[in-house]
């Protein structure tokens, strides 16, 4: 599929749901929020202090997940431990939860061959997790490479460290396709360490 006629694809699903009455639908997609990577042993001992409200934040994305009835898609690094405790107890016996384990950076094609298997799970994805200068820009890219229909928001303010796009295509669009939004966007704050 053609950017152009990526384009009118999304252009239309937005439109048939504002006619529909239904309200925007989206899948959120958490990426690595494993303790290898965020926990008190982490690899990356120079954002410890950030984990805390990260996971927090991360909570509250769950909680307005769950509240409106969208899909979570938890991603792990295979052999890396399971996703934080906190947030799995955030889940805890919701229904629409899945969880992919991948073997690279990119666990775009986990993600896609996910929602292929819930095809009620909007393809609107909102993306957020460690590390936003790796796994989740490899995730994001991975994800469009696998599907022309996702449309892919970054939630800026549950990626660390910053997220930087990895996204190069030599005769695609000059921009990324994903967009970059804040908490504030979906009607949350950040969380902060007291």
């Amino acid at each position: 599929m053609h950017a152009f006629e990526r384009a009118r694809y999304l252009a239309h699903q937005r439109l048939h749901k504002m006619m529909s009455g239904g309200s925007a639908e989206h899948t959120v997609v958490i990426v690595d929020m494993q303790d290898y990577f965020i926990g008190k042993r982490s690899c990356r001992l120079e954002l410890a202090s950030e984990f805390v409200p990260l996971v927090d934040s991360t909570c509250e994305l769950i909680a307005l997940a769950k509240s409106n009835g969208w899909g979570i898609v938890l991603v792990e690094f295979d052999d890396l431990g399971r996703t934080t405790q906190q947030i799995v107890d955030e889940i805890g016996d919701y229904p629409h939860v899945d969880t992919v384990i991948k073997n690279c950076e990119d666990g775009g094609e986990e993600v896609i061959d996910c929602l292929r298997g819930h095809p009620k799970w909007s393809n609107h994805l909102l993306v957020c997790g460690v590390f936003g200068d790796a796994c989740v820009p490899a995730t994001v890219k991975g994800l469009f490479e696998h599907s022309a229909l996702v449309e892919v928001d970054v939630v800026i303010d549950l990626v660390m460290p910053e997220y930087e796009s990895d996204y190069c295509q030599d005769d695609g669009p000059p921009e990324p396709p994903e967009r970059e939004i804040s908490l504030a966007s979906l009607g949350l704050q950040k969380s902060c360490v007291a």
